[in-house]
């Protein structure tokens, strides 16, 4: 019987070259290995995007003794004088090995040792996940350690993210407000035909554990059949629910470094935008406390403004674009003061001109 393991990285901004490698502890065989990994510079680099690449790799193993090794070139991690590179390691029954958590490590390699357990066998996979070599087409030219296992063929098994945060820097701790959650738009750009949004992470007013949700629709958030008695819970479907840990808020005279709490990959529907038929998607991120930071748009927010022509113009006010990068464009919508959405009155748990703030996972073609 086999099951399920996930290995999920997130690169550091550092012009270094990481690696990987599950192997078992028994016999010394490789049954997953992936890299070289190195950080891909964007397009854009403005103040608003702060991204990061996310690897994730999926293979099968049997009863036994692993390790799962990382291997740096440089000698000092993923984490964290480059940005904040981390790594999981977990299986697909819930049984998290590594927590997602700073990869920071001195020596050109870390290993991480895990058994898997007959409580563990639990999933069959399909033959696409048996154990495999794989790797990513993550760009890169770092040379490899001695030590370091021969990058083998790419398997569906292993694919790479790139992420969008909508602010950063100063941005996340000026005009801020709190809310239990928060409605909006994204737009496909006009040159790209597909991509799949594939996670998101939150920035919290709280350092302690809170029940999130994600939901998605196509089309706009503000589309309802009745004005007079709006339902916009309507055609939403659930994308992702959990717990996760917040990060705590940044102050401009804060000495931590700003940082989001990450939704686990595993515990996030991928969301397919096609430029045929769902170029616009509208999202619903929510808390069941008031810990959701949002941003404001200049105005006292307190109007519905022009947010409801929300691009079918594509000569729209730009104004109301809270960032954008060469993919998508992310909107200002509304923030909701109250939890769950279906109790909200827009009249009075409404505000309007707010912005999501946090980052976006996706993936450039719509893979879900």
């Amino acid at each position: 019987v086999l099951i399920s393991s996930t290995t999920t990285m997130k690169l550091s901004r550092r012009r270094t070259t990481t690696s990987t490698s599950s192997s078992s502890a028994t016999s010394g065989t490789i049954v997953l290995s992936g890299g070289p990994y190195t950080f891909r510079e964007m397009s854009d680099r403005g103040a608003t995007s702060d991204q990061y690449q996310m690897i994730q790799a999926d293979t099968c193993l049997e009863r036994g003794d692993y390790q799962f090794v990382v291997y740096d070139t440089v000698g000092d991690g993923i984490c964290c004088y480059y940005g904040h590179g981390k790594y999981a390691l977990h299986f697909t029954n819930g049984r998290e090995i590594r927590p997602l958590s700073s990869g920071s490590f001195l020596g050109q390699r870390q290993e991480t040792i895990f058994q898997v357990r007959s409580d563990d066998l639990d999933t069959v996979m399909s033959e696409r996940t048996r154990p495999q070599d794989a790797t990513s087409n993550v760009d890169g030219d770092g040379q490899k350690d001695a030590d370091e296992p021969e990058s083998p063929q790419e398997s569906e098994s292993t694919i790479s993210l790139s992420s969008f945060a909508t602010a950063s820097g100063v941005d996340l701790t000026l005009g801020l407000n709190k809310a239990y959650g928060i409605l909006f738009n994204l737009k496909l750009n006009p040159d790209v035909s597909s991509l799949s949004i594939a996670g998101m992470d939150l920035y919290l007013d709280t350092t302690s554990h809170v029940h999130y949700e994600v939901w998605a629709k196509p089309g706009l958030w503000q589309t309802v059949d009745d004005e007079a008695n709006p339902n916009y819970m309507k055609d939403f479907y659930p994308v992702s629910h959990g717990t996760i840990q917040g990060k705590g808020l940044c102050t401009p005279t804060s000495t931590k470094t700003c940082d989001f709490a990450t939704i686990p990959i595993r515990d996030f529907q991928k969301v397919a935008m096609l430029a045929a038929n769902i170029k616009r998607l509208a999202v619903y991120v929510t808390l069941d406390s008031d810990d959701l930071i949002v941003k404001d748009h200049p105005g006292d927010g307190s109007e519905e403004g022009d947010l409801f022509n929300d691009g079918e113009d594509e000569a729209m006010d730009h104004s109301l674009v809270q960032a954008s990068n060469p993919a998508f464009r992310v909107f200002y919508g509304a923030s909701v003061l109250t939890y769950p959405l279906q109790v909200a009155d827009p009249a009075t748990d409404f505000r309007y001109n707010k912005g999501f703030l946090g980052r976006i996972w996706y993936r450039d073609s719509a893979i879900v």
